[in-house]
């Protein structure tokens, strides 16, 4: 992407004077550099001369001092992570300050195989990165929630219901998901939809992301595909300012400011969802809606020159509770009664104190505690018969305190090096319930005395976990930078004691062409919370392994934007086993499904291409295009049932559930008027494997002839194609009484019928034979949806 200096003011004069102890002619240079939008101080950024080696860092309070040889006139450019660099031409030197505006750089969002820093020939480190802005973000159909806007990157997958995301073949739980530095678990709302429909973390509050989707270095573990750290919004300093919108999603309200001369400076938010109405548009009427909530505060201070310190919080809590009538087993033709109570709390409070030691060292520590906790009770009833199907009554507390350091240090522009350490303290409760009286699916006499299933746990574990790292990056001569690091990770609950090696490359090839390479080993161990730690087999297992390496040229056009290449290939071995749900769609309970299993993998590959392509055609229209080619396998060693007596069908060798072979995604914006944007999506993948049912001919308890369903090899056929349109048309407008957003748009504009399963019931022929039928089930219908936001300066 083509930088571009947004503002530069300058005053300046010539002057001279004599450096002590030298006896040579030296002149001093001083001046700040604040931020371009909320004109706050910049701390950690590198000024330069440019055609000398004088160079120096801005302090907390972003100021600079330069000793030059030469009067001048001179080029100085500022370069900071996070912000697009800036140089200034034709500096003459005098007595009076340089004022340097520097513009935040947009989202960063990208497979990568090394991990940016703030250091300067890390611009040109290997790495893999795209850039959406925010007002990108904000134009795009379901730009507000931030997870689902990622889920348009190359090599990432997600269903409709779900924000949560596979990188590159992963589980779900296979990324790390930070926040200033905090690592938040199982940060979703809905999580009785696909474990998660929506954010915790509102947009509004985010400065910037960074999704490490390759080889991240050392300083990231106990995670096997990717990391998601996530910036939360630098407060304004400039008066206090208040957001407000709504949607048919949430409604949220926003507010930041100042205090104590600028020194300290405060934001909040919070949000309040509206599910019901979603529900009733996409067709799932008969779904009750949950009532949800987060909120997020940060408070900071500057303490001097050198250190500031910041305090933030953040809470979110969900809760679901229905009493409804239903039907189940063939054709829904067993009237049943089903009730639930669940709920669910995810707190965080941390202390962050960062400091400059000198002008080569800087340190983060961050002091955490945090808990999330599930509450979930429900059942399903025969309503003609004293009859339960189902029951699930059961609770989970997880608890954290933390504390973590990380240091850098730069001597040279040639040499960095990071350590760090993060400690916690960990504890589980875990009470739960399961109980299964039979298949509704199967009307055949349990002659095996297999039902009730009854599977009661009752648990608290307790641990610490200790992760430590050094990672030195080395630029060794002309157009090769390379990044070596090693991380150990422990925990005391698992016995695990592991070293992770990790190695990355850069070829500078010319100024616009890059090659970048990496390889490394990634651990993850089992949480102390997993719940299939407390289910079936109620232990923990020792980390997981994977081994990956990637490959990537990028390709930086001259006018803007960028082109890039990308292959990769990863395999995981030590595989714990894992709870499942074979078939598809929503499940409240999947515990208690007659689909669940547990599958028990060895083994697990997965390579790819992914391509991206980024570019403006003129000054309207702008295209973003990504492309992956993937396949991903997983071996398997066993898969037993949970909930049925049935022996299961599976090839030892198949594609894994997450595996979409081809995917596109094609994004187009256009903006026709200075406040009118028009926004399109194009979303495209391979069906995905899934589960065929078949009919088998039984005899009932009375002794008639009968059908039942049962699995047919698992993961052995796969789903249509995926295919959805999304548009989105913003208008905005500022006036005295402040600045309004609007927004309509239509997801699914087409309404096409994609498949995520089938529901199987059972007809009469014209003979009165039984045979099997089946209708899909569909992810969204087309779903429109408009909203408005509104902000002022007081």
């Amino acid at each position: 992407m083509r930088l571009t200096l947004v503002a530069l003011l300058v005053s300046a004069r010539a002057g001279a004077q004599v450096a002590a102890g030298f006896g040579i002619d030296s002149v001093v240079l001083t001046g700040v550099v604040l931020d371009a939008t909320s004109r706050r101080p910049i701390a950690r950024a590198e000024v330069l001369l440019r055609d000398s080696p004088v160079r120096g860092f801005t302090g907390l309070d972003g100021r600079f001092l330069l000793r030059a040889r030469t009067a001048g006139p001179h080029a100085i450019t500022v370069r900071r992570l996070g912000y697009q660099p800036a140089t200034l031409e034709g500096v003459a030197t005098g007595g009076e300050s340089v004022t340097i505006a520097l513009a935040p750089a947009p989202y960063r969002l990208a497979a990568v195989t090394v991990a940016p820093g703030a250091f300067t020939f890390l611009e040109s480190v290997p790495t893999a990165r795209f850039a959406l802005s925010r007002e990108a973000i904000e134009n795009a159909p379901f730009g507000e929630d931030l997870f689902r806007a990622i889920n348009r990157l190359p090599g990432l997958s997600s269903g409709d219901y779900g924000a949560q995301f596979s990188i590159r073949g992963g589980r779900h739980d296979e990324t790390l998901i930070l926040l200033d530095g905090l690592e938040i678990y199982e940060p979703f709302h809905l999580k009785d939809f696909n474990e998660g429909a929506l954010s915790i973390i509102d947009v509004e509050t985010i400065d910037g992301v960074e999704l490490l989707a390759g080889g991240f270095p050392a300083h990231f573990g106990d995670k096997r595909s990717g990391v998601m750290r996530i910036t939360s919004r630098t407060p304004r300093e400039d008066g206090t300012h208040v957001r407000l919108g709504a949607s048919l999603t949430n409604a949220h309200a926003m507010a930041e400011g100042s205090f104590a001369g600028r020194r300290g400076s405060w934001l909040v938010s919070g949000r309040r969802g509206f599910v019901d109405f979603l529900l009733g548009m996409i067709n799932k009427k008969e779904t009750k809606a949950p009532t949800y909530y987060d909120a997020f505060g940060t408070l900071r201070y500057k303490l001097a020159a050198n250190h500031s310190v910041a305090l933030n919080v953040l809470t979110a809590s969900d809760r679901y509770k229905f009493g409804i009538d239903g039907t189940t087993g063939f054709n829904d033709t067993i009237r049943t009664r089903e009730s639930a109570n669940n709920g669910y709390g995810n707190s965080y409070a941390w202390l962050t104190l960062r400091s400059l030691l000198g002008s080569h060292v800087s340190v983060t520590t961050l002091v955490s505690a945090g808990k999330v906790d599930a509450t979930r009770e429900g059942d399903e009833r025969h309503v003609l018969r004293p009859i339960e199907l189902y029951s699930v009554n059961g609770h989970r507390d997880f608890t954290l305190r933390g504390v973590k350091q990380d240091f850098s240090y730069q001597a040279s522009d040639r040499m960095a090096l990071d350590w760090g350490f993060d400690l916690r303290s960990l504890r589980a409760d875990f009470d739960w319930t399961n109980r299964v009286t039979q298949n509704p699916d199967d009307p055949t006499p349990d002659t095996l005395g297999f039902y009730p299933r009854i599977t009661t746990r009752s648990k608290q574990t307790s641990g610490t976990t200790l992760g430590a790292y050094i990672s030195d990056r080395l630029h060794v001569a002309g157009p090769l930078t390379l990044e070596a690091g090693l991380r150990y990770d422990r925990a005391t609950y698992t016995g695990d004691r592991d070293w992770s090696p990790r190695l990355h490359g850069l070829v500078q090839l010319s100024p616009r062409n890059t090659l970048r390479a990496g390889w490394g080993q990634y651990r993850q161990r089992q949480g102390v919370a997993d719940e299939n730690a407390f289910d079936r087999l109620n232990r923990y297992f020792p980390s997981e392994v994977s081994r990956q390496w990637t490959l990537g040229f990028e390709h930086q056009y001259v006018a803007g934007g960028s082109f890039r290449v990308e292959v990769y290939d990863k395999a995981g071995s030590r595989l714990r086993p894992i709870l499942r749900n074979w078939k598809s769609g929503l499940n409240m309970f999947p515990e208690s499904s007659e689909d669940r299993i547990l599958v028990y993998p060895e083994s697990n590959t997965s390579r790819g291409l992914e391509l991206y392509h980024e570019r403006s055609l003129g000054r309207r229209l702008n295209l973003r295009a990504g492309y992956a080619l993937a396949s991903v396998e997983e071996r398997l060693r066993r898969v037993d049932n949970v909930n049925d007596p049935l022996k299961l069908v599976f090839d030892s060798t198949h594609a894994a559930p997450q595996d979409q072979r081809h995917a596109l995604n094609l994004d187009v914006s256009y903006r026709p008027a200075t406040n009118w944007t028009l926004s399109g999506a194009l979303t495209y993948h391979s069906g995905w494997p899934f589960t065929e049912e078949i009919g088998v001919p039984v005899r009932r308890r009375n002794g008639t002839m009968d059908l039942t369903v049962r699995p047919d090899t698992l993961w052995g056929k796969r789903l249509p194609a995926y295919q959805r349109v999304d548009v989105r048309l913003t208008r905005r407008r500022s006036t005295a009484n402040g600045e309004f957003r609007f927004f309509i748009e239509a997801i699914n504009l087409m309404n096409r019928e994609n498949v995520l399963g089938y529901d199987v019931f059972r007809v009469r022929d014209a003979s009165g034979a039984l045979r099997l039928e089946r209708d899909v089930e569909t992810w969204f219908s087309i779903l429109p949806l408009i909203g408005v936001h509104w902000s002022r300066r007081f």
